[in-house]
């Protein structure tokens, strides 16, 4: 949001992002009123904050996008190539089960789906540079192959969640995965 809100009402936005995430990864077409209701709060005051459900769902994108860049900057943060990709990779499966119904509620809009992928590509690349410098890559990988195997498992994995599989076996299994496939 463009404006700084007050601390009520930045709690009262929060509230409706979080009832909108959780109603919607239940029933993709739900409606305001519904999700105004799940937050605890009237119709009018949904609208104040979002003034159509497009703008929600375009808010609850740039939540989803925040999501993936943050898991990419904890990571990098992360000193072992190893952990690191791990830790990566969990967080990003887990932002991914939190919004995948949000796909069917709106289409990824260009830009936005851009800075998601921009993000976990300068992570990986820092990953695969770290374990290169490191000597740490798995014999016979280069960083351009590392770079194909970690989208792709990232990749198999959102759609394994998106199709119901339970987050909490797939984010370590990709999570372990990735990690013997590209590092040692």
């Amino acid at each position: 949001m463009a404006t700084t809100l007050r601390i009520d009402a930045q709690r009262t936005h929060e509230r409706i992002l979080h009832a909108a995430t959780a109603e919607l990864t239940v029933d993709p077409s739900a409606g305001m009123d519904v999700i105004a209701h799940r937050a605890g709060i009237g119709r009018a005051t949904l609208y104040r904050h979002f003034a159509t459900r497009e703008e929600l769902l375009a808010a609850l994108r740039e939540l989803f996008l925040d999501r993936v860049e943050a898991a990419a900057d904890a990571s990098i943060a992360e000193t072992d190539p190893r952990a690191a990709v791990e830790v990566f990779i969990e967080a990003i499966m887990r932002a991914v089960a939190q919004t995948c119904t949000l796909n069917e509620a709106t289409p990824p809009e260009d830009a936005a789906d851009s800075r998601g992928h921009i993000a976990i590509d300068r992570a990986i690349t820092i990953f695969i540079d770290r374990a290169r410098e490191a000597g740490r890559l798995q014999d016979g990988v280069d960083s351009t192959w590392a770079f194909i195997v970690g989208k792709a498992l990232i990749n198999a994995g959102a759609r394994e969640i998106a199709l119901g599989a339970d987050v909490e076996v797939i984010a370590p299994r990709v999570a372990v995965t990735a990690a013997n496939a590209l590092v040692r």
